[in-house]
Parts: C-alpha cells; sequence; structure tokens
C-alpha cells in the first residue's frame, strides 16, 4: 500500500508551484511539520515563510510534513510504514531534525499523533540516537512553552527569521550526520530566543502553585524571545503556491509586524511590540519580485490601517493592475482614500472588529472605538462598494455582564438601519455576518491573570445572543464551540503537568473530557482559577522585555474601565521595551 501514499503525495505536488527538490547528500536534513491537515497548514504564512527560508540555504534540505486526512491515515495504518515527507516520501524519522510550526493551541494534539505516526518516541527523555532533533516554534510556543515541554528537545521563541540563523549555526557546530541530540542541546544554552525545556525542572509547593524551577548544565533563568527591531528583509511570504488552500490564488505578504493599539486581551499587540512596519520600497521589491507567482496579494498586519507607506503601497498595486486584500481594519482607520484603494485593488469584502457592542467593556479591554466609529465605518465600507462586511466580537470578556452581551444585536441593529437608510436602491446591502469567539486569557497580556468563563455561561450567552440577533434580516451569526475554548485555555495557561494531561488524552485517543475525570490535577485549577499578581505563572521566565508591572496597572485601569494610550516607541516607555521615557 506505500505505494499508494506515493502516488498520493505526487498527485498533490503536480498542483503546486515554486516546490523545492535538492539532493539531501552532506546537507542538514529538516522535516517541517505541521500539526493539522495540507489545506490549514499551506494557507499558514509562517510555515510557508520557514520552508523558503530553510531552502534558500545551502546547507540544508528542508521537506514537509502534515497530518495526514482519513484517506491517507487508513493507508498508513493498512501499508504498516512510518510517516513519509511530502516531497521525496523519505521517512520522517530518519531526518536530522523535525521541527513543527505551531500557531495555536488546539493543535497540539496532532503533534502528538504526528510523533506516533513517524515513530518518534512522545517524550524527549525517551528518546535515544539516532532519533531526530525535534523543534518546536510559532506564536503559541512563544507564549507559553510549557505544556509542550514534555515533548521537544529545543523550542525557537520569538520571531523566527531571527531564531533561524541561530539555530543553523547550531546545526553545523555539530561535525556528525546524522546530529547529535544531546549535544546540540547542550550547545544550545543561552542561544538568543533557543529553549531547552529539558534542562529545567518545575517545582511545585503544596497548593498546587509553582514554587520555582530549577536549572542544569548552566542554562540561563531568563529565556529571551528574539525579536526583530527593525524591519527588513526577510520578509514573511507564501513560497509555494496551491490551489488546495484558503488563498489558492493570493500570494500572501507580512507588510508590518505588531500592533500599538494596546487591547488588553490581544497576545500578539504584546508579544510582538512595539509596531514595526517595513520599508515601503522594501515592499514594492517583494511585491515585483512575487509577480510571477501571481497578481493577487494579502496583505497581512495585525493594525494594517497604522502603517505609514500603505496607501502608496495599494497605489502601486493598482497602477500594476495586481489585485489586493488587506486584513481586518479598525473602524477609525477604515478612511476615504484607503477604502477607494481597497476597491480598485479588487477587495470586496472587509472585517472590523468591535469586540463588544457596549461601550463599558470596550474600555475595559482598551478597544478605543466608539459606537459612531463602528457606525460610520460600516456606511463608508457600503458606500465604498464593499459587498460584504464582517464583524468580530467576543462573549466571556473580563467583567462582562448580560447588558454588555445584549449590546452586541443593539450594536448591529444601529448599523443594519445606518446601512438601509444609506443604500443605494441599485446596489441594494452589503451581506452582514457577524462572528462570535470566546475570550481566551493569553499569556504576556494585562488579562494573563483572568480565569476563563464557565463553558456553561458561554453557551448561554451565545445563545442568548443568536436569539436576539434573528430578528436582524440579512445579518448572519457565527460562533465558536465552547467546550473548545476551555481546552484552549488549559494549553493557554498550563505548566508541565498539562502537558501530562495532554500525553494521556493522546493515549486516550483524543477523549478530552474522559481523560480529564482521571487526570491527578483537575484542569480546572489552570482553566477556572484567577491567578494572583505575585504567584510565578509557568511563561514568567520567557522575557519579553515588558515589565510585570506595566501589565498588572493595565490590569487595574481594566477593571475601572479606563482606557490608556497607544504604544508610541518614539515618545514613552510605559510597559518598558524602549530605552527612553519621557515620563
Amino acid at each position: 500500500m506505500s505505494w499508494k501514499i506515493r502516488e498520493h503525495y505526487r498527485n498533490i505536488l503536480s498542483r503546486e508551484r515554486n516546490t523545492v527538490f535538492k539532493d539531501p547528500g552532506g546537507r542538514i536534513r529538516v522535516a517541517l511539520a505541521y500539526p493539522n491537515r495540507y489545506h490549514v497548514g499551506m494557507s499558514n504564512l509562517g510555515f510557508q515563510s520557514m520552508y523558503g527560508w530553510l531552502n534558500r540555504e545551502e546547507s540544508v534540505v528542508c521537506e514537509r510534513v502534515f497530518l495526514p486526512d482519513d484517506q491517507e491515515a487508513a493507508l498508513y495504518k493498512q501499508s504498516g510504514i512510518p510517516l513519509l515527507t511530502l516531497e521525496t516520501q523519505r521517512v520522517v524519522a530518519e531526518q536530522d531534525v523535525v521541527a513543527f510550526s505551531v500557531s495555536f493551541e488546539n493543535d497540539y494534539l496532532n503533534i502528538l499523533k504526528l510523533l506516533e505516526l513517524a515513530r518518534i518516541p512522545l517524550l524527549s527523555s525517551r528518546r535515544s540516537e539516532p532519533a531526530p532533533l525535534v523543534l518546536g516554534g510559532g506564536i503559541a510556543v512563544s507564549l507559553n512553552p510549557e505544556p509542550l515541554a514534555p515533548f521537544f528537545d529545543l523550542l525557537a521563541l520569538g520571531d523566527g527569521e531571527v531564531v533561524l540563523p541561530h539555530l543553523l549555526d547550531l546545526f553545523r557546530s555539530v561535525e556528525s550526520i546524522p546530529l547529535e541530540r544531546e549535544g546540540l542541546v547542550r550547545e544550545a544554552v543561552g542561544k538568543l530566543g533557543v529553549y531547552a525545556p529539558g534542562l529545567y525542572e518545575e517545582i511545585y509547593g503544596p497548593d498546587g502553585l509553582i514554587a520555582g524551577r530549577e536549572s542544569r548544565h548552566g542554562a540561563p533563568e531568563k529565556v529571551v524571545p528574539a525579536r526583530r527591531t527593525a524591519l527588513t528583509v526577510p520578509i514573511p511570504r507564501t513560497f509555494v503556491m496551491t490551489p488546495d488552500t484558503e488563498f489558492s490564488d493570493t500570494v500572501l505578504l507580512e507588510v508590518g509586524k505588531g500592533c500599538g493599539r494596546g487591547c488588553r486581551f490581544c497576545a500578539e499587540g504584546h508579544l510582538f511590540r512595539p509596531p514595526r512596519a517595513y520599508p515601503g520600497e522594501t515592499l514594492q521589491e517583494m511585491l515585483s519580485e512575487l509577480k510571477p507567482l501571481g497578481k493577487r496579494f494579502g496583505l497581512i498586519c495585525p493594525a494594517i490601517g497604522d502603517l505609514p507607506d500603505l496607501l502608496p503601497l495599494l497605489k502601486h498595486l493598482a497602477e500594476s493592475g495586481c489585485e489586493a486584500t488587506a486584513s481586518a481594519l479598525r473602524g477609525d482607520s477604515a478612511g476615504g482614500e484607503l477604502l477607494d484603494l481597497l476597491c480598485r485593488c479588487g477587495q470586496k469584502s472587509v472585517a472590523i472588529a468591535p469586540e463588544s457592542g457596549s461601550q463599558r467593556l470596550r474600555d475595559v479591554i482598551n478597544k478605543k472605538l466608539e459606537e459612531r466609529d463602528i457606525v460610520d465605518a460600516a456606511v463608508r465600507l457600503m458606500e465604498a462598494g464593499m459587498t460584504g462586511i464582517k464583524f468580530y466580537f467576543m462573549v466571556g470578556l473580563p467583567t462582562e455582564t448580560e447588558e454588555d452581551v445584549d449590546a452586541i444585536p443593539i450594536l448591529l441593529k444601529k448599523i443594519f438601519h445606518a446601512l438601509k437608510k444609506g443604500a443605494r436602491k441599485e446596489k441594494g446591502l452589503p451581506r452582514l455576518s457577524a462572528g462570535v469567539s470566546c475570550f481566551v486569557p493569553k499569556a504576556h497580556t494585562p488579562f494573563q491573570w483572568e480565569p476563563l468563563a464557565s463553558v456553561d455561561l458561554l453557551k448561554k450567552r451565545i445563545v442568548r445572543l443568536q436569539k436576539q440577533c434573528r430578528s436582524i434580516g440579512g445579518v448572519s451569526v457565527f460562533s465558536e464551540v465552547p467546550k473548545w475554548s476551555y481546552t484552549q485555555s488549559l494549553l493557554s495557561s498550563g505548566d508541565r503537568r498539562v502537558g501530562r494531561m495532554l500525553a494521556q488524552v493522546h493515549e486516550n485517543e483524543g477523549k478530552w473530557w474522559n481523560t480529564f475525570k482521571r487526570t491527578p490535577v483537575n484542569p480546572d485549577f489552570f482553566v477556572y482559577r484567577r491567578k494572583d499578581f505575585d504567584e510565578i505563572l509557568p511563561w514568567d521566565f520567557v522575557d519579553t522585555g515588558i515589565r510585570k508591572e506595566y501589565l498588572i496597572a493595565e490590569h487595574r485601569r481594566a477593571m475601572a474601565a479606563k482606557t490608556s494610550p497607544d504604544c508610541r516607541p518614539e515618545s514613552c516607555n510605559r510597559c518598558g521595551l524602549c530605552r527612553e521615557s519621557t515620563e
């Protein structure tokens, strides 16, 4: 049956453009794994970028690995062969490095599935030579690596494009092929953004809290994530084009990193601060380089409307006959010229994220958007010619009440009536939809001490919201499943004991709730407990440069429903990242 797997992979490859094939002889062999299906992984900008950057290195050959779909899984089971790489169908366990690109906590279980399919021992402590070095990276890992600590030899924290050269130097420092795992782990100590979890041990007190951490072999007390202070090349971008993705005809390009608005729930806005933008000339040169891959571009940035060179960039694209789409816009940045240019570039729909319907709760999360901003932005989007508008909301935010939840359909009704009043008869109203997610506390944010709202409460509030929105004609509402927010919160807030739970869930064939009944530590301890400001959090050893005192101050301002100013690296040092302070 192995020939059927190889044929299946070759069919996938036949639909790709820009795939890299290399002779592995004398090169460091990397299996780059995405812990989800091919369709999802190939839609991920970080995964695509790392594949391209690794294969640009003459000394490296990088091939991809994905979670098998149902058809592939059946073929693997029937054939009895271990997991293979996509490009040349080589055995994953025979590569020097298996590197996981991890963006989402709910993919953690898939990491263990892939390791088992590859016949690599799940626990790093049980691997012996010649097992490959198992490496992980991505935003989820950078925020809180501890739930994954038992399974990885090394974890890369921070900007992947900065960590990568240090890792490659590390690999080249070991003369033997295949690489020696233990020697590499020892050599990794102290390198920027590289964390060796096996060199640390957590100590727990009788109350279940972390009492301390012990390290071995000179491992540092704090690990500093790698950060790019100035954005130049390499720029995260699509390298392989395939129709089998969410963006089948679109080349993704990062145009900026970080966001300075300071939303208190946002991990990306804190982990990647201060906000930085690539120079306009650099982006235009990159777009010219990418045109052979396609003429439709997805411009990626968490605060795209704040970029200083966005308008000239869109003008360049429009004049070049290219199409472009931008990620979600803030209500106060959806200006006329920007919207006109987006329409000229072919964008038909836009997302806005009010997060809450009530002004009080928007102040709690530091959204700094007035109701008028949101309603006026929707009208401007319609007038510019957008045929679809999506709004993002959350339930379960700290201090949320039923009145705050009821404010969401009230806001949507105001938007609907404003659009109906201003709509032209010949064009009609744009399609309106609302996506509702559950708030999950994230590490390194002002809300890292907050618990998740109970799953029952989240269910009730989503049902209440959906019921009230039925009376609004033309608005579709989509929501997350609250029980998956519970597992996400467990994995984002937990320590190494949660890693042991994860292994048990894997052994129990993915049955989360059945497994939770048998775990020695109640998962509610991590999910539903409000943390104290003075306790040791699992991720406290990750030194992002943001002072904990700042996060505590922001939390207190949130509880008082007070907003805070935007991040201005040229004029303040409120969080501790920037060197000079005007205060």
